[in-house]
């Protein structure tokens, strides 16, 4: 339940470009839709090109410290939008979170279907799908409500404090993981 809520975490925060780049981009810095879908392109050629290399390489590392590490480069990639004033900026931003997002989306996969029990593996995925489509418009949502109440600059600022709150969680766990992994070892 805490891995899921971590991983909520960083659905809030990894919403919020997809969701509000767009018009954060246009209003206050006069960003054209071409160049928003550059910096989208961004997202996915790095997703084409390297998703497979990177789950290759971080298949034989810890899950709970791949998935704390994608937590911190989310949260980077996000906080650092409100460094941004040109579309480069917000390029750079986006190949920074994607990075966490090639080290998150297929290592909580695996780690949830290795944490969960083999009859439980179908509620475990279940559990996780729900938890990743509720972040990803729950976010938005309030972020949305930061940027008309706060600053719109508000929203990069959240939405890396929920992507580094989730890297944080996903590192504490690390310890109770390890135990509970053991014990089943030692069980077999």
């Amino acid at each position: 339940m805490i891995a899921l809520l971590a991983f909520a975490f960083n659905g809030m925060g990894a919403a919020l470009p997809f969701q509000l780049l767009g018009i954060y981009g246009k209003e206050n810095f006069d960003l054209n839709e071409s160049q928003l879908g550059l910096i989208m392109m961004v997202n996915a050629l790095m997703v084409v090109f390297f998703q497979v290399p990177v789950a290759s390489l971080t298949r034989k590392l810890e899950s709970l410290k791949v998935l704390a590490s994608g937590g911190i480069f989310y949260a980077a990639g996000i906080a650092s939008m409100a460094l941004g004033s040109r579309a480069e900026h917000f390029a750079l931003g986006m190949a920074v979170l994607t990075i966490g997002e090639l080290l998150i989306a297929p290592t909580f996969t695996s780690f949830a279907v290795n944490l969960a029990p083999e009859a439980m593996r179908g509620r475990y995925m279940s559990a996780y799908w729900v938890s990743w489509s509720v972040s990803r418009g729950v976010g938005p949502a309030l972020a949305g409500q930061v940027y008309d109440a706060v600053a719109p600059v508000a929203i990069w600022y959240l939405g890396g404090t929920w992507n580094l709150l989730a890297g944080l969680i996903f590192a504490g766990l690390a310890p109770a993981y390890w135990r509970q992994k053991q014990a089943r070892n030692q069980e077999e």
